[in-house]
């Protein structure tokens, strides 16, 4: 496979080798939203998120939050305890009776009906994983070295401000990293990729091979110059 190469399986089924490996640096609002959701609807018994089951309704655009409180007891400026709704965003969690999903769960519930999944973070441990055990997967040596030149983003939680009333403005954070390859995994990638170019070459090499051809479906094989079409009455080349 190379760099812009869509996978045709997996939890990643649709999206490309560059996707899984470098994710995005934008998070999808929508999934946003869901997670925040059931953060907001499952209270938590161990800070102030326990009220917030009191909240009438929550907005979300690419930039703002409008979470509105049901009374004037709850309006303040809840900017922390948004912010600690993804302190442990890819660990679910239980909240009293309640089972907090994970934001990678989430993910998978909310991408369930569309072409593909949300790309959130870049994921070069599955790259890996792909490269170790489907028999089929590897990359050309040149996509390995791009993405060994390549960083990768993790988001870890939003910023988050207060603008006016019930009004907040949010931006995702991210954490920039690299990814090495390790010499056993270029090694193992190698050894694939060309065993495939090898296998390929056999198989074209015995497409010339005429003494496996089957002619006797082809009007226009002639047994005496054994050629497709006819060539006995061509010139004398000589």
């Amino acid at each position: 496979m190379i760099i812009d190469d869509t996978l045709d399986f997996g939890k990643y089924n649709g999206l490309t080798v560059r996707e899984v490996y470098q994710g995005s640096n934008e998070i999808n609002k929508e999934l946003l939203k869901s997670y925040l959701k059931q953060r907001i609807e499952k209270p938590d018994a161990n800070n102030d998120c326990s009220v917030l089951v009191e909240f009438a309704n929550f907005e979300i655009s690419a930039t703002l939050l409008r979470i509105t409180p049901v009374s004037d007891d709850l309006k303040g400026n809840w900017t922390s305890t948004i912010e600690g709704f993804f302190k442990d965003v890819y660990e679910p969690t239980t909240k009293w009776v309640f089972e907090i999903e994970s934001l990678d769960d989430v993910n998978k519930q909310f991408s369930k009906d569309k072409e593909k999944v949300a790309v959130t973070n870049g994921n070069p441990s599955y790259i890996e994983w792909c490269i170790k055990n489907v028999d089929d997967f590897y990359l050309t040596p040149d996509t390995l070295s791009q993405l060994s030149e390549m960083n990768y983003f993790r988001f870890i939680g939003i910023e988050v401000l207060l603008k006016v009333d019930d009004i907040y403005e949010y931006k995702p954070k991210f954490v920039i990293k690299k990814h090495v390859f390790s010499e056993d995994m270029i090694r193992l990638n190698n050894e694939k990729y060309e065993a495939s170019i090898s296998e390929n070459y056999v198989e074209d090499d015995d497409c010339y091979n005429n003494d496996d051809w089957d002619y006797s479906d082809d009007d226009d094989y002639c047994g005496g110059c054994e050629s497709s079409p006819c060539r006995c009455s061509d010139p004398d080349p000589g």
